[in-house]
């Protein structure tokens, strides 16, 4: 599986699930647009980065300032948020488990989405499984500090 990035809030030693921004999980409405009978299909889903770095600067936590490579923008994220990886393979579209797919939208940039249509509430179901395959990356945050 490819290896992503994204920024989220931390419950205990996983992300914390749900439907906001900073969260493990997609918005109705604005990351998929689900259809009258609540189903939402491929092409939309939660957004990841190839590198944590190279995450929108304002997502970053700022206390990662010192670890950010030269050249890119100063963090402006909230510190209450964490920066997780999962996967280890090439930044590549890859069917992920349990009926998930990575889609890769842009150089640094892809969605997890459904394989295939499915309701909403299974989707996020689908998302909420993957919690355990998350580790976050700051090793001096709270979030590492939480990690068995």
């Amino acid at each position: 599986m490819a290896r992503v990035f994204r920024t989220m809030l931390a419950d205990g030693h996983r992300p914390r699930v749900g439907d906001g921004d900073d969260m493990l999980g997609v918005r109705a409405g604005i990351d998929v647009k689900p259809d009258k009978a609540g189903n939402v299909a491929p092409g939309k889903g939660m957004s990841v980065g190839r590198a944590w770095h190279e995450l929108h600067f304002t997502r970053i936590p700022r206390r990662l300032e010192d670890k950010m490579p030269n050249g890119f923008p100063v963090p402006r994220g909230s510190n209450e948020t964490c920066i997780w990886q999962m996967g280890e393979g090439p930044f590549a579209d890859c069917d992920l488990e349990n009926g998930l797919r990575l889609r890769v939208t842009h150089p640094k940039h892809a969605q997890i989405e459904p394989g295939a249509l499915m309701p909403l509430v299974e989707l996020q179901e689908r998302l909420a499984g993957t919690m355990d395959a998350w580790h976050p990356i700051d090793e001096d945050s709270d979030c590492a500090a939480k990690t068995p």
